[in-house]
């Protein structure tokens, strides 16, 4: 069973990845809208589960920068937990 904290890190994670991606996956998906929408929460939770011992504070202030994973941010280094979303979102879409 996930905690309280989890469930609202994975919306967290579904509202970034929605807001980076949702119009284009719609389109070119086919599914429908609901349908995307699972979609994507299924990706939230990929995150969530991919990344979950990352410390996002640490990194920021301190570490070392992640690698894009996405085609169309493979020049940026990702610092942050909304960078790495979006780059998961943009990744995860690249390959859908």
């Amino acid at each position: 069973m996930k905690t309280k904290e989890n469930i609202s890190e994975i919306a967290t994670i579904s509202a970034i990845i929605s807001d980076t991606i949702f119009k284009k996956l719609y389109t070119i998906s086919g599914i429908g809208y609901m349908a995307t929408a699972d979609q994507i929460a299924e990706w939230a939770v990929e995150f969530n589960e991919k990344y979950k011992d990352v410390d996002w504070v640490d990194l920021t202030n301190n570490g070392e920068p992640l690698k894009a994973v996405s085609k169309c941010l493979k020049n940026l280094s990702i610092l942050s937990f909304d960078d790495a979303i979006i780059d998961f979102s943009h990744h995860k879409l690249e390959n859908y």
